[in-house]
């Protein structure tokens, strides 16, 4: 398992972060999603504090619903999806940039309230979070080779 060594801003050492591989060589399994929070965000504008504690329960309910789905049955819906960094906005390029810059994308989990979204690492059946995209701002859904 690969992955680096990374300093924060006050100098402490952040854990190995594994990048992640781009999807497409094997099928989604027919197992359900493990939430895992060790690698969430605490320094960049997506941070997971920003998450306001009127919405917690609303994402924890969220949560529970996907519990009950198939990884297959998310990825065919595009629930969960990998986003290249090509297909980011310039503030969510940056913010992954900052958590680990040999990282190609993210994958992200559509959220059915408003726009939200949690970005974060997949592993089979692990899903580690990493960011929290309450405005759509990481991403903005809008094909950035497309001129319409």
């Amino acid at each position: 398992m690969g992955g680096k060594r990374v300093s924060g801003k006050d100098g402490k050492d952040k854990a190995t972060k594994r990048v992640t591989e781009r999807p497409g060589i094997t099928e989604p399994s027919d197992r359900h999603l493990v939430w895992r929070f060790g690698r969430l965000d605490h320094d960049t504008a997506f941070r997971c504090q920003n998450l306001l504690n009127t919405d917690v329960r609303e994402v924890e309910k969220e949560l529970e619903t996907f519990q009950g789905e198939l990884i297959s049955a998310l990825r065919q819906k595009r629930w969960l999806k990998f986003i290249p960094a090509g297909d980011m906005t310039q503030a969510g390029q940056r913010a992954l940039w900052e958590v680990n810059d040999k990282e190609e994308g993210l994958w992200q989990l559509h959220l059915l309230r408003y726009k939200w979204r949690i970005w974060g690492y997949f592993e089979d059946p692990k899903f580690f979070f990493v960011f929290w995209d309450c405005n759509h701002d990481i991403a903005t859904g809008n094909s950035r080779t497309r001129n319409a």
